[in-house]
């Protein structure tokens, strides 16, 4: 293996790992991304992109609430879903926060 010089070392190639070495690349670092597994292993891979949020003008977080139920055939808890995607729970806004930020980076998001 060839040495290099890093600024940033990024443990972990999912979603959140690739995340972060977009952004410290995009800032100037030298990145080094490290993973146990390859992509196609990791949790973010087998969760289908594993971000969702309500983004478009067509869609609400109470629609996203429901499509996260509808999706989990019954084994998602509405209370759970409406907690972590409602219009006023601060991890929909997060989730809504993060796939804006993902998209500014080039990235596609689900109805943009």
């Amino acid at each position: 293996m060839e040495d290099a010089e890093t600024q940033v070392a990024v443990v972990g190639a999912g979603a959140g790992g690739m995340y972060t070495a977009l952004c410290a690349a995009r800032d100037g670092a030298r990145v080094a991304l490290v993973s146990a597994t390859p992509l196609a292993e990791s949790s973010s891979y087998w969760a289908q992109g594993g971000l969702a949020a309500a983004l478009t003008q067509d869609d609400s977080p109470d629609l996203h609430m429901a499509d996260t139920v509808r999706a989990g055939r019954g084994a998602v808890r509405e209370s759970a879903a409406r907690a972590a995607s409602g219009p006023s729970a601060s991890a929909g806004k997060a989730a809504r926060s993060s796939a804006r930020r993902v998209a500014a980076h080039g990235a596609s998001a689900h109805g943009s």
